[in-house]
């Protein structure tokens, strides 16, 4: 009786080439991974470009594409198992970067319809083939055995000085009817940000070396291009990264500060794996970025800081330290989102968990989860406050993988909310630029204070801040000098050139009233200072009532600040008992609104 296959190889090889590989970049990373976990030093993406006559012009297109590596190289048999589909060497290490043993097989015939490997070791080389016309055709129904061959010269004055004759690999692909990037350079373009992204740990660490090079075979090879991978850090945390260089006496430091330590959240499975998942948060170093927006004639978002920033916004998800996805699960809107970073790091024994996939390009069980939608799920009733405790004691108590993927996402949501008042503190436009020509501006809000105090003066009522403020026997510049120290300390807590601009608006408009919105401690929504004759006003941007100020409009929000500015100027001209009980109330009060406020928000 003859025998018939459950799945024919010839139909099966056309249904895995729609694999779904994002890009040629992703699939390439498969190859990577291969070459990290052989221990590999040094990794070359090798282009071979040809050239063809067209509409009288010679174009450039890529004929081949090569991954190398320095690693341990593989024996015959393990080389055989390499390029059969979940035959990966290292498919039962629990904590393998390449473990599903999917990577080299399904990854190259996402892209080309040929694959020829040499690896050796000891000086011995091997090599082995997958071609999917032949499979398509019937002739090939498993992987040839692999013979003794030597590299061919091509690929030896290819891959150059990094060559170790004792041991390596390289993976060649050959017809390549799926790269969506034609030319050697607009593959390189496409896959230079997101390699250095998800090797961004492991080069950062030196740990290994990418390069990428192209040549040009028509009679001889003739080298194009030699670059190295750099870093792509979306947390901008380490130095020497692709981003640009920093302006004045930042060009050696990092773009952005760690945001309090890394969050380590201990996860237990109810099948028994146990692992740590590890947040960590970073944020822009304001005068950085004040910097940059005093060097450019743009706003910040708009240089090239601001938009790499941008691309680069998301939670960031690591596994084994290979970055897995860039995810907007809390489906940022506010372009300020770009000025804070998280990374969710985990190693391979929550896969599961985290619903890993097997081309190692998405985590689909990361979400936001809604605990009454959940609790709907289960057949609670949402609306009924009995119910719903039942729920959340069931939910906690029982811990699934459902409970701990809402425990990371909380957790990133509290600490999201400090970032953004962090963020939503930044300034970015608002003051003066190096080549303008008009003066910095008071707000609305300020101008009407203006007014006040000068109507307050006019019928001799001036207060002690106005005295202080227009006193003629102190001059313009000591008066800048002492108005931008005083901006400087800490109750206030402005960075030096941000204090120079501030005060220099201020005496330069004389009006000695300033609305700032800055992070500040405790429960207060608003804070008063009275500093070198000036009336300021500092709006809480970590209190939930930033949440509200941030979402209405402009000409509300300058109507919320003109009543703040009301209160600050009662409490400037009480006497010192009545401040401190005005300070009093203003605390309860803060306190008290958070509360109502958390209901609105949450």
């Amino acid at each position: 009786m003859s025998q018939h296959s459950i799945i024919p190889a010839s139909l099966a090889i056309t249904s895995m080439r729609d694999s779904g590989y994002k890009t040629a970049a992703h699939a390439i990373a498969e190859l990577i991974d291969n070459s990290i976990q052989a221990t590999a030093k040094t990794v070359q993406l090798i282009c071979i470009d040809k050239s063809t006559l067209s509409s009288q012009r010679r174009m450039k297109y890529v004929d081949q594409v090569a991954i190398f590596d320095d690693g341990k190289g593989m024996r015959p048999h393990i080389l055989q198992q390499a390029l059969q589909f979940g035959g990966g060497a290292h498919r039962n290490d629990p904590n393998g970067i390449g473990k599903f043993g999917m990577g080299l097989p399904s990854a190259t015939i996402s892209q080309c319809r040929r694959l020829d490997v040499y690896s050796w070791q000891n000086g011995e080389c091997y090599y082995t083939y997958l071609d999917v016309g032949k499979v398509e055709a019937g002739e090939l129904n498993s992987v040839p055995e692999p013979i003794a061959k030597k590299l061919p010269s091509m690929w030896l004055e290819a891959i150059g000085e990094d060559y170790n004759s004792e041991h390596g690999t390289i993976a060649i692909w050959s017809d390549l009817d799926r790269v969506t990037w034609k030319t050697s350079k607009s593959l390189y373009i496409h896959s230079e940000k997101l390699i250095g992204r998800m090797y961004r740990h492991f080069i950062a660490n030196k740990q290994i070396t990418v390069r990428f090079k192209s040549f040009v075979n028509d009679v001889t090879l003739i080298k194009d291009r030699n670059e190295l991978f750099k870093v792509n850090d979306p947390l901008f945390l380490y130095k020497n990264t692709i981003l640009p260089e920093l302006p004045g006496d930042y060009k050696n430091e990092s773009f952005f500060e760690q945001f309090g330590d890394d969050q380590i959240i201990p996860i237990e499975l109810n099948n028994g794996k146990k692992g740590d998942v590890v947040i960590k948060y970073s944020r822009v170093i304001k005068p950085i970025h004040q910097a940059i927006l005093r060097e450019s004639s743009v706003d910040v978002g708009r240089t090239p800081f601001g938009r790499l920033a941008a691309e680069n916004n998301g939670v960031s998800v690591i596994r084994s330290n290979r970055e897995i996805k860039m995810t907007d699960i809390f489906n940022s809107t506010d372009p300020r989102d770009r000025w804070f970073g998280v990374e969710v790091a985990f190693t391979p024994v929550l896969d599961e968990l985290f619903g890993v996939t097997f081309d190692k390009q998405d985590v689909v069980n990361f979400e936001l989860i809604d605990l009454k939608t959940e609790a709907e799920n289960e057949g609670y009733d949402s609306e009924d406050k009995l119910q719903m405790r039942e729920f959340e004691e069931l939910f906690n108590r029982e811990k699934t993988d459902r409970y701990w993927i809402y425990k990371i996402a909380t957790e990133i949501r509290k600490n999201i909310t400090s970032l953004r008042a962090h963020t939503t503190s930044l300034k970015d436009g608002a003051l003066v630029k190096k080549n303008s020509l008009d003066a910095p501006r008071l707000t609305h809000a300020e101008e009407v204070a203006k007014k006040v105090a000068d109507k307050r003066i006019s019928e001799k009522k001036a207060t002690d801040s106005d005295l202080t403020f227009h006193n003629p026997e102190v001059s313009k510049e000591d008066k800048e000098k002492a108005l931008s120290k005083a901006l400087e300390k800490d109750n206030i807590g402005i960075d030096k050139e941000e204090a120079k601009e501030v005060a220099k608006t201020l005496i330069n408009n004389d009006c000695n009233v300033k609305f700032l919105e800055q992070p500040l401690r405790g429960s207060v929504f608003f804070d008063v200072a009275s500093e070198a004759g000036t009336v300021i006003v500092l709006l809480n941007t970590n209190h939930e009532f930033y949440k509200f100020y941030n979402g209405i409009s402009d000409d509300k929000k300058e109507l919320m600040k003109l009543v703040l500015i009301a209160w600050a100027q009662c409490e400037d001209e009480s006497s010192s008992r009545m401040r401190s009980d005005m300070e009093d109330v203003r605390a309860q009060w803060g306190k008290m609104m958070k509360d109502y406020l958390y209901e609105l928000n949450d």
